[in-house]
């Protein structure tokens, strides 16, 4: 399950930030590639929408590291 929500999480930054997937560096926030708070709200709610991902729009822009957000997904249930 992991695996699958990382990669749709990189999918859609790679699309917004219109960058490669394999340029995105999974040690740096993604403030850091590009990401302001447009990109992280439109982001947010791509997640939450399509996958049932719950990201805030704060912590997309905070100081943690992509690959420590990748490692702590959780969908959320659906009503």
């Amino acid at each position: 399950m992991y695996k699958r929500q990382a990669q749709t999480l990189l999918h859609h930054i790679a699309h917004l930030l219109e960058i490669p997937q394999d340029h995105i560096d999974h040690r740096r926030p993604l403030r850091d590639l590009g990401l302001d708070s447009l990109t992280a709200t439109r982001l947010r709610n791509e997640l939450h929408t399509t996958h049932g991902l719950d990201l805030t729009a704060g912590r997309l822009l905070g100081p943690e590291p992509l690959h420590h957000l990748l490692t702590t997904l959780t969908p959320q249930p659906t009503p």
